[in-house]
């Protein structure tokens, strides 16, 4: 990944190519932390020698698509071969769906709205978006965690959303108990952001990041843009 550093600020590259089994980012809202996590997926799912595949728990549909499409989009610019299966039945027995690519190796990203269930019994690589914001934090989190028992890895990013939530807690653990499950944490302050050039990187690509319908031609139209300014 270091060959695509120019691609990302210093704290989206800092997350991507951290190596830890259990990594969290605590996060301020818009930054691109989860924009930057959907090329970490197209880059360890697709890797010729990956054993597992990837499972993204967004906090509903219309998020869970946006991942999708950003991971199609970091396909094209890496010249990976993709394949758009589209929206699939992810599992019969809870009747929840996943929007899904696959690539040459046969490796999967799977991206599903928040539905707990979904993951249990799966085996791989488990990302939790915007975690504080799912209905049953405590639920999702017991049964994504035995996910990585074999090799995968288990990511945590979101925005605080008060004092009593699941994420909350994790965070708590890490600075005031001497981080028992050793995670690797990432704290990213809009401050910390700006100071390392979002503001220039979203004037240079004209966003507006707040507008919800506009978010995924205007990531579209990011990746072209980086990709030119890079080459």
């Amino acid at each position: 990944m270091d060959n695509d550093r120019k691609y990302f600020l210093p704290y989206q590259y800092d997350w991507i190519t951290d190596p830890r089994p259990l990594k969290i980012a605590e996060k301020s809202r818009q930054i691109g932390i989860t924009f930057a996590d959907a090329y970490h997926s197209v880059r360890i799912a697709s890797n010729k020698g990956a054993r597992y595949d990837v499972f993204v728990s967004s906090r509903d549909k219309f998020q869970a698509k946006l991942y999708i499409e950003d991971c199609k989009n970091w396909g094209q610019v890496l010249e990976i071969l993709t394949i758009d299966l589209g929206e699939i039945v992810f599992d019969q027995q809870h009747n929840a769906s996943a929007y899904v690519i696959q690539f040459s190796n046969g490796r999967r990203i799977y991206s599903l709205s928040s539905h707990p269930d979904a993951l249990a019994g799966k085996r791989g690589h488990v990302k939790l978006d915007e975690f504080a914001l799912h209905q049953d934090q405590r639920l999702l989190y017991s049964i994504a965690k035995p996910v990585t028992t074999w090799g995968g890895t288990l990511s945590i990013m979101s925005t605080h959303r008060g004092a009593a939530t699941v994420f909350n807690q994790i965070i708590r653990d890490i600075l005031e108990n001497d981080n028992p499950m050793k995670w690797s944490l990432h704290t990213i302050s809009l401050e910390t952001a700006v100071a390392q050039g979002l503001v220039e990187r979203i004037s240079f690509c004209d966003i507006t990041p707040d507008s919800a319908e506009i978010q995924s031609s205007a990531r579209r139209a990011t990746i072209s843009k980086i990709r030119r300014r890079a080459d």
